[in-house]
């Protein structure tokens, strides 16, 4: 919605609500999209206001408005609804949005919903709900379209048109035999455009892309982008049609790794709720084991220089220079961590290949360390090309070249290794590349200053 239109409704709906103008609210659900009165409803951020509005919309433009809330929110309201309103809303859920749900819950709460379900309803949470997190079989859903190959196509369209309201999407049918395996599948426009005697074994594609019910979701959402499609069938180790993945599905994937991965190159782990949805106590929780760590670097990097007092006290120009030698070895470790972590992300690089990412980040480190050497070499000897400035700037090269290309190293190994150790190698990036860094560079830098000088 423009930010403008937001502007002008946001306040009507608020009031409408204030005034217990229910005739107004229910208008307001009528006309707008449920995104879009999830998104006024989040602002709003009162707990009367959304149960105001559920009461004025029925069950199934009820769950619509209801996927589009915040989890955090739709646990609030789960847990403040009438048990008997919340089972109905459930039941008009879209399968894997009902289940996430579910799961959520208390146990208490959860025995007090299930009994209310429809059967068929229930069953489908209870066989979604054994599936592990972060697999295809937790984000699926089970309301696609399935037809057996024997059909004709006229009455594979006359059957369509009875299942379509219940299914998610019905771009791909899928063909199944008698025991449901996946044997082909075919696009809507297919079906239609086919000769109406035609069975649907004689239309079908038989090379149908299917993901197993246990990979990844992230490997999932790869599969998906790869073969530029907007669905894919998911089946068991059977090859059993279970369920399917859908476009909308993967945006939620690849939304939440994004989040996550962003959390984790900061150093702070990953939070499920909003900045101000997130409560005080617990972001600070989130925070505090990174910087601890990352302290402790620090401190390792002080005592460093605090062995080598008298060295810098003797040439004290060299403590000018230990701000740019770390934030030059830090930026290029940065860099070079960011780049492997995306690859290790799209599936281009494993834990084998850390020889060839090794070589290649010592050459590309050099250069990056030549290249910054040589024009901070350059400047000093044309702003003072005395003898003792010489030495300082042959250090200061030497130091650049050297610090960089460790940087480069540490930037692009360590997220290997994390891999390697079952960590997410986001968690290399930034503060603790740099951190590394700082201590390793330090010493490098220290090292060449007392062999050039002394």
């Amino acid at each position: 919605m423009p930010v403008m239109v937001h502007q002008l409704l946001l306040p009507e709906l608020r009031e409408a609500i204030d005034t217990d103008d229910m005739k107004m609210v229910a208008s307001f659900c009528e006309i707008l999209h449920p995104s879009i009165i999830a998104e006024m409803l989040q602002e709003i951020d009162e707990t009367d206001a959304y149960r105001r509005v559920f009461h004025q919309i029925d069950s199934a433009n009820g769950a619509r408005l209801f996927e589009y809330l915040e989890p955090d929110r739709q646990d609030v309201l789960a847990s403040t609804m009438p048990v008997e309103d919340l089972a109905k809303l459930i039941e008009h859920m879209s399968s894997d949005e009902r289940v996430d749900l579910v799961k959520r819950m208390d146990e208490n709460r959860e025995a007090k919903i299930m009994p209310l379900i429809a059967r068929a309803e229930r069953e489908d949470i209870l066989r979604l709900a054994k599936y592990a997190e972060s697999t295809a079989g937790s984000i699926m859903t089970t309301d696609y379209a399935a037809l057996p190959a024997h059909l004709k196509a006229d009455e594979a369209v006359r059957r369509l048109r009875r299942e379509a309201p219940d299914r998610e999407t019905i771009y791909y049918i899928y063909i199944v035999d008698a025991d449901r395996h996946l044997i082909g599948f075919c696009e809507l426009k297919d079906l239609i455009l086919a000769p109406p005697y035609e069975t649907l074994a004689e239309i079908m594609r038989e090379d149908v892309l299917s993901i197993p019910v246990d990979m990844d979701v992230e490997d999932a959402a790869q599969s998906l982008a790869q073969y530029d499609v907007i669905a894919m069938p998911v089946v068991d180790s059977e090859k059993r049609l279970v369920g399917i993945i859908t476009h909308d599905d993967i945006i939620d994937v690849v939304i939440e790794a994004a989040t996550e991965d962003a959390h984790l190159m900061g150093a702070v782990q990953p939070m499920s709720a909003g900045y101000f949805t997130t409560p005080f106590w617990e972001t600070i929780r989130k925070r505090v084991p990174a910087l601890v760590v990352l302290f402790g670097a620090e401190l390792v990097a002080s005592f460093v220089m605090q062995q080598n007092e008298a060295f810098l006290l003797t040439f004290p120009l060299l403590l000018f220079l230990v701000p740019v030698i770390m934030a030059t070895g830090g930026n290029s470790g940065s860099q070079a961590a960011t780049l492997v972590t995306r690859a290790v992300a799209l599936g281009e690089l494993e834990f084998n290949d850390w020889i060839r990412v090794g070589l290649r980040e010592l050459g590309q480190g050099a250069v990056l360390g030549l290249t910054i050497g040589t024009l901070s070499l350059a400047a000093v000897l044309v702003l003072g090309p005395q003898n003792e400035f010489v030495r300082f700037a042959t250090v200061l090269t030497l130091a650049l070249v050297a610090v960089t290309t460790c940087g480069s190293l540490v930037g692009s190994l360590l997220p290997l290794l994390f891999l390697r150790l079952g960590i997410d190698p986001a968690y290399s990036s930034g503060p603790f590349v740099a951190s590394m860094v700082d201590v390793v560079g330090l010493g490098i830098y220290l090292s060449i200053a007392a062999v050039v000088l002394l």
